[in-house]
């Protein structure tokens, strides 16, 4: 019986009722069988429902189990044929006058309009009385006067309170109550009843308890607070999932720069300059970016690297990724013709950075200078045994993203008055 509880309850739950019903009394809600003892007819989650052509829902014994009163839950007009096991249920004349049969799986059936009695429904009072009969446990009585119990209709009125759910992210759950009395979990987007029924001019207050998580939604409940009027009230509650920023921090861009980054591939593409950026959306709870740099500075030239640009948004805003970038640094070089073998000559660039040649051929500097940054080469010392002079063509300029490359150093002899070198 376990499993089909499971299944009864979560149509129950999700199923529209297209017209109302009335549910038992708290109090006058129990038969009698001598050989069965008490049923219940308004057991926790499965009380049973009365409408004017049909009876729905499940009655409690200790001895017997559930007792099922019908197969259909739609609660709009119907009514049992009795003919087979997916039509079978107790009818309703609509005068009160009871038939058909109710079902369990450990004492078989029970007929609600036996030979000799009959199961009834006051009009005016919503009180069962006479006998149902099962071949199990013999006749189950209804209403006596001494001890005294019965089973009574409601009939004032009884309606439904529910929740209509949309956005709720897959995976999620919403905790609701109703008047601070009855909890009700919704787990996927779709209309969900609580259990209890409220009487015609009730009040009711449905609240969320708690919000989804995972990811963060918030979820808003339309006209959460009313009075009962003669209907169903089915609530809209709208779930959306909560946003956080993206951002982080800048070192080294120079004051002229700007860098052009881009998250998710291009979802959003900001310039950023100074020592912060943030981009112009949010992101939702649970979402995944990369943060990129798109275009690198140039003016000057420079490298920006990226520290923490991927990740999870994880129930707060993003602040900790961390652009650092450098001015990109370029070499001067050049060739050396016409020194002297067993000579050498020593050359500056920008009065510094010494280097040595000994040699013909191409010769670099060791220390790169910063793009945009000037350079000029200049002959500290002259090869001396025997003495040269060096002429240098393209000795100066600026560098501009590149490494400069054309320096060209001649070194020739002196030629003295007297035409000896």
């Amino acid at each position: 019986m376990k499993i089909k509880y499971t299944i009864f309850l979560i149509i129950f739950l999700s199923t529209v009722f297209s017209v109302n019903a009335d549910i038992i009394s708290d109090t006058d809600k129990f038969a009698w069988s001598s050989n069965g003892g008490w049923l219940n007819f308004k057991a926790a989650h499965k009380q049973a429902r009365v409408y004017d052509d049909h009876l729905e829902g499940y009655v409690w014994s200790e001895n017997a189990g559930w007792i099922r009163l019908g197969t259909f839950v739609g609660g709009s007009s119907f009514s049992y044929t009795n003919n087979s096991a997916t039509s079978y249920g107790v009818n309703n004349d609509g005068a009160g006058n009871l038939s058909g049969y109710a079902w369990s799986s450990n004492i078989g059936w029970i007929n609600f309009n036996p030979t000799h009695s009959q199961v009834t429904v006051d009009p005016t009072t919503g009180d069962f009385d006479g006998y149902a009969w099962s071949q199990n446990i013999g006749w189950i009585h209804f209403n006596n006067v001494s001890p005294a119990y019965k089973v009574t209709r409601l009939l004032s009125g009884t309606y439904r309170i529910g929740v209509n759910i949309s956005g709720l992210a897959t995976g999620n759950t919403l905790q609701l109550t109703n008047n601070l009395i009855e909890d009700l979990t919704a787990n996927t987007n779709d209309t969900f009843y609580f259990v209890s029924d409220l009487i015609d001019g009730k009040n009711y207050s449905v609240e969320a308890t708690t919000q989804p998580s995972t990811p963060n939604q918030l979820c808003n409940i339309t006209s959460p607070t009313g009075v009962i009027n003669g209907s169903d009230v089915v609530l809209d509650v709208t779930c959306t999932t909560i946003q956080y920023s993206i951002s982080g921090s800048i070192n080294g861009l120079d004051a002229s720069n700007t860098v052009e980054l881009s998250i998710n591939s291009g979802a959003e593409i900001i310039v950023a300059s100074g020592n912060d950026f943030q981009f112009q959306n949010n992101l939702n709870d649970g979402t995944s970016y990369v943060v990129e740099v798109l275009i690198q500075p140039t003016t000057p030239n420079q490298t920006c690297l990226i520290s923490n640009g991927s990740a999870i948004v994880s129930g707060a805003n993003v602040t900790n990724i961390l652009i650092n970038c450098t001015t990109n640094q370029y070499f001067i070089s050049g060739t050396l013709n016409g020194l002297i073998s067993s000579t050498s000559l020593i050359i500056q660039n920008n009065n510094n950075d010494d280097l040595s040649l000994n040699a013909n051929g191409a010769f670099v500097f060791s220390t790169p200078i910063v793009d945009q940054q000037p350079y000029a080469v200049t002959v500290k010392t002259l090869p001396s045994n025997p003495l040269q002079n060096c002429d240098i063509v393209n000795a100066s300029g600026l560098v501009v993203g590149a490494d400069i490359m054309n320096v060209e150093i001649t070194c020739s002899d002196v030629i003295f008055s007297n035409e000896f070198e």
